[in-house]
């Protein structure tokens, strides 16, 4: 990030002059440090429709990539790659900021579904330049709704898709160990272990799954493939 941007999605585009004005997104982990700056002043560009599509779109090609690197893993693993890598820091990173915002959203959700008379208030506190405003709130209301609610399940979706990737690649490299002892190094291993456990113990995808996962046996996925992630880095602990 740079420069007063708080999240990767400060830096997308919006060029849109006439799309409504809304609420931006909260983002979990990220709203303090944004709340702080506000505080002191900083100047940070509102949301319009356009802007939430292009984070959408964003959040889509995300998953689409991970999806990618998910069959590379697999493919690798068949071909016996000991070359490939990835960085389990990046991946753990990924999860918890993809798990803190869809879950930030969820709980910004829940509080949109409150009688529009609280709501109408809350709208009308919220950062939104009401210069810009030049749409109802009740319009503004149902936007942000119906964008959020997209939002936050591709970005739920993501942070799945990356901890399935952990998974799979635990996996390639507890495969290389059985082969050869030496394939895989300690470094390695406890580099990998290292950076899966805090972001599982972060997010607590194991009990509470990622956020925006509507319907319970979504939710359930979620939560069986954080467990089984946890069972891999029990299982690269003890070797």
């Amino acid at each position: 990030n740079l420069g007063n941007e708080s999240t990767w999605w400060d830096n997308i585009p919006d060029s849109a002059k006439n799309s409504m004005t809304l609420p931006t997104p909260p983002t979990g982990s990220f709203d303090l440090q944004r709340f702080a700056s506000d505080q002191n002043g900083t100047d940070f560009t509102p949301w319009t429709e356009r802007k939430y599509q292009y984070a959408i779109s964003s959040a889509k090609c995300l998953e689409t990539s991970t999806s990618f690197l998910i069959k590379r893993v697999h493919f690798v693993t068949q071909r016996d790659v000991s070359t490939f890598c990835i960085d389990a820091v990046a991946i753990a990173k990924g999860v918890c900021r993809c798990s803190d915002a869809s879950r930030a959203i969820e709980d910004r959700l829940n509080v949109l579904s409150r009688p529009e008379t609280d709501i109408t208030k809350m709208l009308d506190s919220s950062h939104v330049d009401k210069s810009r405003r030049e749409y109802p709130l009740s319009h503004a209301l149902k936007f942000e709704r119906e964008y959020l609610l997209q939002l936050g399940s591709c970005l739920g979706q993501c942070a799945e898709k990356l901890v399935c990737l952990a998974i799979q690649d635990a996996r390639r490299m507890a495969a290389i160990r059985l082969q050869s002892p030496s394939g895989i190094s300690k470094s390695e291993w406890a580099y990998f272990v290292g950076a899966m456990a805090p972001a599982l113990d972060h997010t607590e995808m194991e009990n509470k799954g990622v956020g925006c996962a509507f319907g319970d046996e979504i939710a359930e996925g979620s939560i069986h493939m954080a467990r089984a992630l946890r069972q891999e880095l029990e299982k690269m602990k003890a070797l």
